[in-house]
């Protein structure tokens, strides 16, 4: 009795067609347009912030530029000691003129070999405002700029300072001892004079405010070249924090720059500026940038998503800074999502109408195609009883009407001629393909590759896939090509056959050139994987011939058109042995009985398989003449095949002295040749 599988009813079927596919095109047009609005919302989240980027190099670029300019400049000026000293009025105008005139500078010095220093600066940046000698008598009001000079070369240190308006114009000054400050010692005069030429100090704290920056400096050099002081001018990181503070993306993005350790140096640390991106965040994204080296990215800290984009900046010095720009993803993506969550709620409220027109035109369509259906169960069931016609203005309901009635009359005909049992025994009936087989003279192929487990554990996946389809696809197209019926894929084994379901005559000769167009391929295949530094496949492969039993093999409900026998299992060992010997194809004496002097064959032992109790002969496929360019046999091929066979043959004939000589000269003009190493060991 035919088993029943309970089924749904036309109505509930087109409802849930109908519903599915309204459903499945708003998901996939909302997640369409959520998709592509995310990506227009993050490209121009990367374009703004690579804007951001691009002024902030253009920025650094500038000033960098701008002070090497003054340096060298000021350098220029100068070529005698001489030249520096306190009554020059017009080394001090400069000095003030570009402290006035660059607002990036925030101190000039010129420092001498006898240890005199000057020093030009803009009274904001030292935030002094009482005289150092009385430090509870205020500058004047009007007081802008001082210029210093520091005297150590009078035996007696003095630190003189002059105080000036903005024309520069002398206020006060105040006069001591000094003791304390040496330009000689200072890092950027050492490395000036070390380098003698314009040198890039790393951050370090300056002794006039303790602020950290840099300092660019440039050695004076007299008319023997001989260095008798230094330019330097220094970058307060207080003053680039300004500059930093001042670039905002979205409403709480910011702009940092980092050291090579990931330590925040520009803007220093102000409670205000890390309000919305905490220094935890910041070295997150650091870490991640040092694990990725991806330029933009995005991470998660406590739950808040971040869009990060990182680009190196390398000082004069050649110390790197990292350029970090992090903004919070809802200052972009906020939007975006209410806007998804409004157009769900009305696609929600869409698909409830649309639900109620498909339930109404649902069981509009279906009355009439569950009245055929019922015709045709009963046309299925020979009852010609009474006929129902259907009526309709759907012209493939029309049709289906029209067939079903047709089909009525044709049916009732037929049961005119031919009893009705035996039509219904017609209806009843199934073909099905029969177990099977019969015995058949077939040429036998097997690949494998070697060490194939240790691969899989060293690669991934992905990478792994991506080979083996790329290696059996070749390997497949050279076997049907030959007209081989590819049995079955074993993990990395391949399993073909010639001969069977169609009779080949030159079914060992394909075989043969089968197993060297895949073996060349097999070479061709790992150097294209060594140039991209993944595994060689280093494949092995056995063929034999013989007669097996070819047919349906399994059981009834599960079968599968293959071959079975002992020549199928000895070509299988025979494809294991090429591991004992280092050769790539090993063929059975079967098949090298089939094979003409086309092909390149040389006999490598006589040896003992599993399943087998007289040992079988082993021949190596080397290549194929009048084949094929990539398989055609070189020079070495053909003469190491012919000297070899010449001593295997007095081997087997017991020819010791004769075998040993021949193994010898052979294994001085062929010295990697394992097979000739092997009987030599022998021989000993």
């Amino acid at each position: 009795m035919e088993k029943t599988t309970p089924r749904l009813t036309m109505r509930i079927n087109i409802l849930t067609i109908f519903m599915a596919l309204v459903v499945a095109a708003f998901t996939a047009v909302l997640f369409f347009l959520g998709s592509k609005n995310r990506e227009i919302v993050s490209e121009q989240s990367q374009e703004i912030m690579s804007h951001v980027q691009e002024d902030v190099n253009q920025y650094l670029d500038t000033l960098l530029e701008s002070t090497e300019r003054i340096d060298l400049t000021i350098a220029g000026l100068y070529h005698s000691l001489a030249e520096i000293n306190p009554q020059n009025e017009q080394m001090r105008t400069v000095m003030l003129s570009v402290v006035k005139n660059y607002p990036n500078v925030s101190f000039l010095y010129i420092g001498t070999e006898e240890g005199d220093t000057y020093t030009a600066a803009d009274l904001s940046f030292s935030n002094q405002s009482n005289f150092i000698s009385k430090p509870n008598t205020p500058l004047p009001k009007n007081a802008a700029y001082y210029w210093q000079a520091i005297i150590l070369s009078s035996g007696n240190p003095t630190e003189t300072t002059y105080y000036l308006d903005k024309n520069f114009n002398v206020l006060a000054s105040e006069s001591f001892l000094q003791e304390h400050f040496d330009a000689r010692d200072r890092p950027w005069y050492i490395g000036a004079k070390k380098t003698k030429g314009l040198y890039w100090s790393p951050v370090y704290k300056f002794f006039e405010t303790n602020n950290y920056g840099i300092t660019v400096s440039e050695p004076l050099f007299d008319s023997s070249e001989a260095v008798f002081g230094v330019v330097g001018i220094d970058l307060s990181f207080d003053l680039l924090s300004n500059f930093f503070a001042e670039q905002t993306i979205g409403k709480r993005g910011k702009t940092f720059i980092l050291d090579s350790k990931g330590e925040v140096i520009i803007p220093e640390s102000e409670a205000k500026y890390f309000k919305t991106i905490s220094p935890e965040v910041i070295s997150a994204a650091f870490q991640s940038y040092q694990k990725t080296k991806v330029k933009s990215f995005e991470i998660k800290w406590k739950g808040v998503s971040y869009l990060c984009d990182f680009e190196p900046f390398a000082l004069k010095n050649k110390e790197d800074w990292l350029v970090a720009v992090i903004v919070p993803s809802d200052d972009f993506f906020a939007k975006l999502r209410a806007t998804q969550q409004s157009a769900i709620l009305i696609v929600f409220i869409i698909l409830g109408i649309s639900g109620l027109g498909v339930v109404y035109l649902a069981t509009r369509l279906s009355r009439p195609i569950v009245l055929l259906a019922k015709e045709v169960d009963k046309v299925r069931h020979l009852d010609f009883s009474k006929e129902a016609r259907v009526a309709s203005r759907v012209k493939e309901i029309y049709l289906m009407d029209y067939a079903i009635s047709q089909l009525r009359s044709a049916m009732q005909s037929f049961t005119r001629y031919v009893p009705k049992e035996i039509v219904q025994a017609l209806f009843a009936q199934n073909k099905e393909i029969k177990l099977g087989g019969e015995k058949k003279e077939v040429a036998v192929f097997f690949s494998d590759i070697e060490g194939f487990t240790s691969i899989t554990e060293e690669q991934q996946t992905e990478t792994l896939m991506a080979l083996l389809a790329e290696y059996f696809d070749g390997m497949s197209k050279i076997i049907l090509t030959a007209k081989g019926t590819i049995d079955k894929y074993i993990g990395d084994s391949v399993m073909a056959f010639w001969g069977a379901p169609t009779p080949e005559p030159k079914q060992a000769a394909l075989c043969a050139e089968t197993a060297l167009l895949c073996h060349a391929f097999v070479q061709a295949f790992n150097r294209r994987c060594k140039e991209k530094n993944q595994p060689l496949f280093k494949t092995r492969f056995g063929i034999n011939s013989g007669v097996a039993i070819v047919g349906n093999i399994g059981t009834p409900e599960r079968m599968n058109y293959t071959l079975i026998g002992d020549m199928v299992n000895a070509a299988s060992r025979i494809q294991q042995k090429n591991k004992v010997y280092s050769t790539s194809i090993l063929m059975g004496e079967a098949i090298r009985k089939q094979l003409d002097d086309r092909f390149v064959i040389r006999p490598i032992d006589k040896v003992e398989v599993k399943g087998k109790k007289e040992k079988i002969a082993l021949f190596e496929l080397m290549a194929m003449k009048g084949g094929p360019v990539e398989i055609s046999p070189a020079k070495e091929t053909l003469d190491l095949a012919m000297r070899f066979t010449k001593a295997f043959d007095a081997f087997q004939a017991d020819r010791k002295g004769e075998a040993k000589q021949l193994f010898e000269e052979l294994h001085r003009d062929f010295p990697n040749d394992l097979p000739t190493q092997l009987y030599l060991e022998r021989l000993q």
